[in-house]
């Protein structure tokens, strides 16, 4: 999904993650903001073809949220993922949050 075709509005955020591909492979990331439909990620060192399938896991709101998403695009430290399903109960959650 380019950004041209982004129906909803992103909200700045910062909160760890674990972003998972292959099994168990994972990596700590940071999200930096989300959307019903996708998330930045600040990742450091990781590097993921863009369509790959990974899996985030989120701790927010007393629960663990396990999000299938796919990878946009890569930029330098910076990682664009797209939700497989829209988020809206993660993104209230989570936006509840970075409001206090």
């Amino acid at each position: 999904m380019s950004s041209d075709l982004r129906s909803a509005g992103r909200t700045v955020i910062s909160f760890p993650l674990e972003l998972r591909h292959r099994g168990p492979h994972a990596a700590q990331c940071l999200a930096c903001n989300i959307s019903l439909e996708g998330m930045l990620l600040h990742t450091k060192d990781v590097k993921l073809t863009v369509g790959t399938r990974v899996e985030l896991r989120i701790e927010a709101g007393q629960r663990i949220w396990q999000v299938d998403a796919v990878v946009l695009h890569n930029y330098g430290h910076t990682m664009g993922v797209m939700f497989r399903q829209r988020q809206p109960d993660l993104y209230r959650v989570v936006t509840r949050q970075a409001e206090r």
